[in-house]
């Protein structure tokens, strides 16, 4: 069935463009159907009761360019539940979304190399560690409203600057006391507000965990345990096998098909508190079966 017009609450607009699909007795979009809508950005997948709902892949398009395509689970109408955003800078996150924001665990690879594992709330970062890969290095600690917050280390990778920085950080800076890991001794010091380091001691590696048992160092040492390794000869970075461990297996799929597979045997989360709440509400039934972000 086509049409090009109709009543749906999240494209009702006076041209709802076109559609190409299932509909219940009353008319609505009910079942898989195909949309186009009136700013020519499409939507393949399944409906209930005239919104999307279920697993549907859903493109943003300009003068016929596709900018970004999510792929993935879908609750009255907004993204919501695990789904694949690709963009066109090349950026991909993998990941859950409750009404249309990034919330809970989720995995960005930015299109410049860099890459976040870690938590999400209202579409920012927000974890107690979570990991940043970036050029030369990586970061694991807080984040709070999309910026490194809390205690946190710092491990770069090239061997001629073999540094752990272990601080607390505020507003994406590091800043009050931390420790500066290298290869045969490591600094005490501080950051100032302004971001200056000032240097306090200087020791030998040897000596290294007894200052990080130091209660101000506590929770940044939990962080670092996975990361490396220290002796008396030195301390070795732990990059690799840290970076390599293994994510969940929904998360290796590739495309909506293959999302299926776990939609079905009911292993993803499909947004259940929102739609059990509207169950409840008697605002919704349940499906017989299984706008995209702007950074």
């Amino acid at each position: 069935m086509s049409d090009e017009s109709g009543d749906e609450s999240d494209e009702n607009t006076n041209f709802l463009g076109t559609y190409e699909g299932e509909r219940n007795d009353l008319g609505e979009r009910h079942g898989d159907g195909k949309a186009i809508l009136p700013n020519k950005d499409t939507y393949s997948g399944h409906y209930s009761g005239g919104v999307r709902e279920g697993l549907g892949v859903y493109q943003v398009m300009k003068k016929g360019k596709i900018l970004a395509t999510y792929e993935g689970e879908w609750c009255l109408g907004k993204r919501s539940g695990y789904g694949i955003c690709k963009y066109e800078d090349g950026s991909e996150y993998k990941g859950f979304w409750d009404q249309d924001e990034r919330n809970g665990r989720g995995t960005i690879k930015f299109g410049n190399g860099q890459e976040y594992r870690g938590f999400w709330k209202s579409g920012l970062r927000e974890d107690s560690a979570g990991l940043l890969n970036f050029t030369g290095g990586l970061y694991i600690g807080g984040w709070k409203a999309g910026v490194m917050e809390g205690p946190g280390v710092i491990v770069y990778k090239s061997p001629a600057t073999a540094i752990c920085l272990i601080s607390t950080w505020q507003n994406g800076k590091p800043q009050g006391l931390a420790i500066v890991i290298r290869e045969s001794y490591f600094l005490k010091g501080n950051f100032l507000p302004d971001g200056t380091w000032r240097t306090s001691s200087h020791h030998p590696i040897a000596v290294v965990e007894q200052a990080l048992s130091e209660p101000q160092f506590l929770q940044v040492t939990k962080v670092l345990r996975p990361l490396i390794q220290v002796d008396e000869t030195g301390f070795a970075l732990k990059i690799e096998s840290f970076l390599e461990e293994p994510e969940p297996d929904l998360w290796k799929c590739t495309s909506i098909s293959e999302i299926a597979g776990f939609y079905l045997a009911g292993k993803t989360w499909k947004a259940e508190v929102s739609r059990n709440k509207l169950i409840e509400n008697n605002c919704i039934n349940i499906p017989t079966s299984p706008e995209v972000p702007q950074d």
